[in-house]
């Protein structure tokens, strides 16, 4: 057996019963620095620990079996595992290319505005509150769309318009989770006062 001394580096012989005898404790042959064996011994040249370039080859291949059982939890069950780590926008795509056999629905025109109400906001100046209800409409649960609303003056034209991400008028936990179906959600949201011009507005779902 062979063993490294830590302070110097050199490599020497030791045999077994050595080891046994003084519980893995040695001396360093050229520095004499006294150390246990143990953390430093290998055999025939080859050392019972690793370093990082051993370790590599054991590290990618770990990884790469992490992402096959995740493609393959994928392909099979997407959607529970979808609605259960979020990230939706990252993964269909990887749906998409490995045809995931339950891809998470999706139907925007399924989305319906039940109710919706324009206020001055209570306490911010030249703000305005927008309350609205939607529901999801389909019989399946769905992702969460994004949110477009527009004002208009008294000519149609469009003179202000705002996009939402989904975590930005019901939160990262919910748009997390989707929207259930049959379910009406209650949404606020406070934007700036475009001004007198505008007198008509309108919202809108879209991917």
């Amino acid at each position: 057996m062979q063993t490294i001394c830590p302070d110097c580096g050199y490599t020497f012989n030791i045999e077994n019963n050595q080891l046994e005898l003084s519980d893995g404790t040695v001396d360093c042959p050229k520095c004499e620095h006294v150390f246990n064996s143990y953390s430093g011994l290998s055999i025939k040249g080859v050392g019972t620990t690793f370093d990082t370039y051993n370790k590599l080859p054991f590290i990618m291949l770990v990884l790469v079996m992490l992402v096959l059982i995740l493609l393959q939890a994928l392909y099979f069950d997407s959607k529970k595992i979808i609605n259960f780590i979020g990230f939706k926008d990252q993964i269909n795509p990887v749906c998409e290319f490995i045809k995931c056999q339950n891809k998470i629905k999706r139907d925007v025109t399924k989305i319906k505005i039940i109710s919706r109400d324009v206020k001055t906001h209570p306490v911010k100046k030249n703000s305005l509150i927008i309350d609205i209800s939607a529901k999801n409409t389909a019989n399946f649960l769905q992702p969460f769309a994004r949110m477009v609303i527009s004002m208009s003056n008294i000519q149609g034209e469009v003179i202000a318009q705002r996009i939402f991400l989904s975590h930005q008028y019901v939160g990262q936990k919910l748009a997390n989770k989707g929207m259930d179906p049959d379910r009406v959600y209650k949404i606020k949201l406070p934007i700036q006062d475009p001004g007198k011009n505008v007198l008509n507005f309108e919202i809108d779902f879209i991917k």
